[in-house]
């Protein structure tokens, strides 16, 4: 009976000594799981450094205001030009965090054949400025062990037709944070949600993000950040990628040098939204730098003038600008894989 006793308890302890045994594999497996990477399998280039040119060819341009000193114009737009200069660098890289911070610069112009038709010559203003943007950005990605990521990117831009190289004046301000939780299912398909904020000109806006990543065949892929962009992905080679894309555009700067001196009783801010379908080709040229190549057809969702300390939602000056094609080059690094 003892006999019978001592193997039972013999038997009990070996099992627990064996799930124990389990356990602790279990707790070091959990430990030495490997920090989530955001992306998936072939997806287009990531851009370390950008330089990129875009053109909208000739269009029309067409101007109106219930405002008796602004009588409309209506005029062709021969070039509408934009260049665009980006960088990042990691300020931080480990494993469990990244920082990474980014500075933007871009100069928008105007090609108008204007005739003087009212007291105050609105595209004529446009003609002989420079529209500037200068930003600055902070990059902070947070990986968790396993597959989820939290990525938050904080940034300030001054936009205007400021005549210095960079203009910090608060009236050019804008301030933007956006978060979002990505969640990492296997490495062909990444998916996310989060917030974007944005303030500028007196005027709040909060926008729901969507990121949705994913690699369904060797060759192709969807990408996308919903409500700006989305992409369908055809990859030739690792040096070659094509995508179709339909994405938001915007543009929105204050026109303090412009309005100066004038007889129009309003501080003018210049906004834009158009809508672009395209293809963009991204090559392999040497070693991390890579061509790109774009064009398709925009359609013009926004073109207005509004007093940005008066009433900023309420259009002074409405404009329409024609649909027509776009035209981009950019020359751009990539970010060494560690």
């Amino acid at each position: 009976m003892l006999k019978g006793k001592l193997i039972l308890v013999c038997c009990l302890l070996a099992t627990i000594s064996m799930f124990a045994q389990d356990a602790d594999i279990i707790i070091v497996d959990d430990e030495l799981r490997p920090y989530c990477i955001p992306g998936c399998e072939g997806k287009s280039k990531a851009k370390g450094i950008l330089l990129q040119y875009d053109i909208n060819p000739t269009y029309n341009l067409s101007s109106s205001s219930e405002n008796p000193l602004f009588s409309g114009e209506n005029n062709f737009v021969n070039t509408h030009s934009r260049l665009t200069f980006k960088a990042k660098a990691p300020f931080l890289n480990k494993e469990s965090i990244k920082v990474i911070f980014g500075i933007k610069y871009s100069q928008e112009n105007f090609v108008i054949e204007h005739t003087p038709s009212s007291v105050y010559n609105l595209h004529e203003s446009l003609d002989r400025i420079s529209l500037k943007s200068f930003g600055t950005s902070l990059y902070i990605m947070k990986p968790f062990r396993g597959k989820t990521y939290l990525i938050t990117r904080l940034g300030v831009e001054f936009n205007g037709d400021y005549q210095k190289f960079v203009g910090f004046n608060p009236d050019y301000a804008s301030y933007s944070v956006a978060s979002i939780l990505g969640i990492k299912k296997n490495p062909n398909l990444d998916i996310g949600f989060g917030l974007g904020y944005r303030y500028k000109y007196g005027r709040h806006s909060v926008i729901p993000l969507i990121n949705y990543y994913h690699t369904f065949s060797p060759k192709w892929g969807i990408e996308a950040t919903l409500p700006v962009k989305a992409a369908l992905r055809h990859n030739f080679s690792d040096n070659t990628i094509l995508l179709a894309k339909v994405s938001g555009h915007s543009g929105n700067y204050f026109l303090k040098e412009a309005s100066t001196g004038s007889s129009f009783p309003a501080e003018l801010a210049y906004s834009r939204t158009e809508l672009q379908m395209g293809f963009e080709l991204q090559q392999k040229l040497y070693s991390l730098v890579w061509l790109g190549l774009a064009a398709g057809y925009r359609r013009d969702l926004n073109f207005s003038f509004n007093d940005p300390l008066v009433n900023p939602r309420s259009s002074v000056i409405s404009s329409a600008a024609n649909d027509g094609l776009f035209f981009s080059i950019s020359l751009f690094v990539t970010p060494p894989k560690k």
